[in-house]
């Protein structure tokens, strides 16, 4: 965390602070890409703002839907000014290549 902009560092430490509590009952489940949350949930890498960003897979008979937040953070911005990178990336221009994609496997 010490590369993130001042501002920026407001937020992850408000974010640390309102997990600690699960964190030091042991109550935190952390998992990873790969991982299958139930039979029927599947996580996936999607290494957008972070490395350790996911989507997840969800399977039911035959049907799937994908959630993937955070790929769209501004409706105006995103579609309109799509090579916007967002001030919090670990890594801002090859976010915005990443952020593309999807766009792009969706169309």
């Amino acid at each position: 965390m010490c590369k993130t902009p001042g501002a920026i560092k407001v937020t992850f430490t408000l974010a640390q602070t309102s997990i600690a509590p699960y964190t030091t009952q042991g109550r935190l489940k952390l998992y990873f890409p790969s991982s299958t949350l139930l039979p029927s949930i599947e996580v996936l890498a999607t290494p957008i703002h972070t490395p350790s960003h996911t989507a997840h897979l969800f399977n039911s008979e035959g049907q799937h839907i994908l959630l993937w937040i955070e790929l769209v953070h501004n409706r105006a911005l995103t579609f309109i000014k799509s090579e916007i990178p967002l001030e919090f990336g670990s890594d801002r221009k090859q976010a915005v290549t990443r952020r593309l994609k999807p766009f792009a496997d969706i169309a």
